[in-house]
């Protein structure tokens, strides 16, 4: 299912505490089920949380190799680290809902791909 929003729903200039856009929907989702989760939904969500960071850090794991580091970080020569910003909703051991499956998933796949390269 599509979730539908209006103007009312994302009001211009309305930013919550991190200077992000206000949303006022009453469903979204978040808080969908399998059955209810639109096939772009996920794909877009999948994309963003998976996809994404799989060709970003395909693309700078080469460049960073090419300059040398020092262990210790000395000066002149500095540590080099991909960092991949995930959620609890990738992980398998916690308890889960049966909400945001889409969410779930591209957060899992984000881990092991954190996990394996």
């Amino acid at each position: 299912a599509v979730v539908a929003m209006d103007d009312a729903d994302m009001p211009q200039g309305k930013l919550d505490v991190n200077a992000q856009q206000i949303d006022l929907r009453r469903n979204n989702s978040w808080l969908l089920r399998l059955e209810h989760i639109d096939t772009s939904e996920a794909a877009e969500v999948l994309c963003i949380n998976s996809l994404a960071p799989f060709v970003i850090n395909s693309k700078l794991k080469p460049l960073m190799a090419r300059t040398k580091t020092h262990p210790q970080g000395k000066e002149g020569v500095h540590p080099k680290f991909i960092i991949n910003v995930s959620a609890m909703e990738g992980k398998f051991y916690r308890h889960k809902t049966a909400n945001h499956p889409h969410t779930n998933m591209a957060k899992a796949a984000l881990n092991m791909m954190t996990r394996t390269s």
